[in-house]
């Protein structure tokens, strides 16, 4: 343990974490785009989150602090549910469930729960398909946000039996 007697390997072994710190938070912001604010009659991509691939029983699409949440209720054998949680008031909610990336079916329009501008709802069929697809177009002071997404999500199903949503 001769090594730890040389005052230069000390300072190094206290240094070098140090500047490796400074340098990740440097390197975040060089290299980091500035938050911009949406501007009206704009289109933004809603990016889907890791819940959207999985049996989670909700999807989360968001683009920056914009996010919207979306929950499935099954009514019946091919009736689906769906129930739209939006972050901010939103104007405008369509949708389409098709089942395959070529098909192109038109959008249905959710309608408002009770006059609140941030939760929305829809019940329609689900397509007869293996992985049918969700497309999203959601309007919100002036800009559109859209985003697709697998239908993986709509079942909710975990390992130990139990109801993880509360």
């Amino acid at each position: 343990m001769s090594f730890l007697t040389n005052k230069h390997f000390v300072i190094a072994l206290i240094v070098a974490p140090i500047l490796a710190v400074i340098a990740y938070f440097a390197v975040d912001r060089a290299v980091t785009e500035p938050p911009q604010q949406a501007v009206a009659g704009q289109d933004y991509p809603l990016v889907a989150a890791s819940n959207c691939r999985y049996s989670s029983g909700r999807c989360t699409m968001k683009n920056g602090n914009f996010n919207v949440t979306i929950t499935p209720e099954f009514e019946a054998a091919n009736l689906l549910r769906l129930h739209l949680q939006s972050a901010f008031p939103v104007t405008k909610v369509s949708l389409a469930l098709v089942p395959n990336a070529e098909a192109n079916y038109p959008p249905l329009e959710m309608e408002q729960v009770e006059g609140d501008a941030q939760s929305w709802v829809i019940t329609t069929t689900l397509p007869e398909s293996e992985n049918p697809l969700l497309r999203l177009v959601v309007e919100a002071e002036g800009s559109r946000y859209f985003g697709e997404t697998g239908l993986a999500f709509r079942d909710y199903e975990t390992s130990y039996h139990e109801d993880f949503r509360k």
